[in-house]
């Protein structure tokens, strides 16, 4: 279903911002908010990639836009659950992966 876009003046949203959000929430329309017919500002449903309308999750929707950040593909685990990672190809003979850190860090 295509979102239908509507234009509301700045005067007319603040008479009318309960009538205006209430259409957004159940009708699933953008309005775009002018000033002497100048858009200045668009309101309109959250993001989809909002994580549970959370800052955290609108902070990633915001790194995702500007491509600071590439979402992971398949499913999303659940807010703080741990995730076994696979196992690494590498193989390291005669030495463990914790014994090479120390020698990196200096340690």
């Amino acid at each position: 279903m295509k979102q239908k876009i509507i234009t509301v003046g700045i005067r007319e949203l603040k008479a009318q911002l309960s009538s205006v959000l209430q259409q957004i929430a159940n009708q699933n329309i953008r309005v775009l908010v002018t000033e002497r017919n100048v858009v200045v500002a668009e309101l309109g449903p959250p993001n989809p990639w909002d994580v549970a309308g959370s800052i955290a999750g609108r902070m990633e929707a915001g790194w995702i836009a500007d491509g600071t950040m590439r979402p992971a593909f398949g499913k999303r685990p659940a807010f703080g659950k741990r995730v076994r990672l696979p196992q690494s190809k590498i193989k390291l003979k005669g030495i463990s992966a914790e014994k090479l850190l120390d020698l990196e860090r200096g340690e």
